[in-house]
């Protein structure tokens, strides 16, 4: 039997110097997702299959391991025990932070039992950590399972307690191999990041999916010059012909996804398709939201919030908007780039996917990750946008 302890991919609190450990979690950023994927292509590429699945219970190693196995059908058992050791006082504040308010020699002493902190004790984490291994153990008893188990950098002090050859340091989502056999456990390997690499080159080498991005913003709102968001409104008769126009170019196309967004007009628009385009809805697709100046007259707008009319009337500037009680655009464009990304990784290398959304929050992804394509939206007339995408890189097409 051998156990795989993966430690998560890198998350916001990582690239910030965030001291986040059992008490709290951070999600995965762009880059960790990436890695997390290319390590489970990295994996069965050397014909590693994990027959059972663990992780902590907190969200950035439940959401590295569900990336780490991909499509395989397993179920991923959350355990307490594995959770990453717990900073105290410290816990959500910066290294900078604690340097100022508890400097020390030695990082070790903020887990020992005179802990300035009051944080969790190295042995503390030892034991909790090595039962919870123990209970995975004992369930697989006597059989040659591979079973995945992510957890914290935090197991480097149950590692090292156990074995002379492991170090302190534990990079993200690197691979540690445990072999059990009946003399007793060994450690084959600590902190491996080959197979991550090798899964990185191989999706460098796949297939881009290409993606066709459509909206259609003529609607009874935009006619009347009234700010329409989330708030929703059907479409104009010009609107209706447009919209059938455009499908009856894209139809002739084949998709492996279509992915919509959740609002009525995006519906009514992929109503249009024949039957044959199963599609699915994804709010992560839905327009930018104004929050309470939702459905208020353009006109007042100008007046009262002259930014925000600029952005709204040239299609542009989106990224700076921060609306009074709505979302940023750097939120929006980041929870797009997410249902793109989700979309690109069901329909798999070389894959086609249609998605049909709106025309704020396309701009706002446009300029936060496709900045040099120069996009200009328009209100004025259904818009069509191709991008590619592999190794977690968008492309603009066309």
């Amino acid at each position: 039997m051998k156990i795989y302890l993966i430690r998560h991919g890198e998350t916001y609190s990582n690239i910030k110097n965030l001291l986040i450990g059992g008490g709290g979690n951070a999600p995965l950023t762009e880059r960790g997702r990436h890695a997390a994927m290319a390590l489970g292509v990295g994996l069965r590429e050397k014909g590693i299959v994990f027959d059972f699945a663990y992780s902590s219970t907190l969200g950035r190693a439940y959401e590295t391991a569900a990336l780490v196995l991909g499509k395989d059908n397993i179920d991923i058992i959350q355990i307490e025990g594995l959770k990453d050791v717990g900073w105290g006082l410290a816990e959500g504040h910066d290294g900078e932070w604690l340097d100022s308010n508890y400097p020390v020699d030695d990082i070790n002493l903020f887990f020992s039992e005179n802990s300035p902190i009051e944080a969790e004790t190295a042995v503390e984490f030892v034991n909790r950590f090595g039962n919870a291994l123990d209970e995975i153990v004992v369930k697989h008893k006597g059989t040659d399972a591979n079973i995945l188990v992510v957890a914290h950098s935090s197991m480097a002090f149950y590692l090292t307690a156990i074995f002379k050859e492991a170090g302190m340091h534990l990079d993200n989502t690197s691979v540690s191999i445990l072999e059990y056999e009946k003399e007793g456990c060994r450690l084959l390997t600590f902190n491996d990041t080959s197979y991550l690499e090798m899964g990185k080159k191989l999706l460098e080498a796949q297939r881009a999916v290409r993606l066709t991005v459509i909206m259609n913003p003529l609607t009874l709102f935009q006619e009347a010059k009234i700010l329409e968001g989330r708030s929703d409104s059907d479409f104009t008769s010009d609107g209706e012909l447009a919209g059938r126009a455009l499908l009856d170019q894209v139809t002739t196309e084949h998709f492996d996804v279509v992915s919509v967004s959740s609002l009525g007009r995006a519906k009514k628009l992929a109503a249009m398709l024949p039957d044959s385009y199963a599609y699915h809805t994804d709010p992560g697709l839905d327009e930018f939201f104004f929050g309470s100046l939702e459905t208020m007259d353009i006109l007042r707008l100008k007046i009262e919030y002259p930014q925000l009319e600029r952005a709204v009337m040239e299609i542009k500037g989106f990224l700076e908007i921060v609306t009074p009680d709505g979302e940023s655009g750097e939120i929006a464009a980041y929870r797009f780039r997410n249902s793109l990304v989700n979309a690109a990784e069901k329909a798999g290398p070389g894959g086609e996917v249609l998605i049909i959304t709106h025309p704020y929050i396309c701009s706002a992804f446009m300029e936060k990750y496709l900045p040099e394509s120069d996009y200009i939206g328009t209100m004025k007339d259904v818009c069509r946008v191709g991008l590619s995408y592999k190794a977690d890189k968008f492309e603009r097409i066309f």
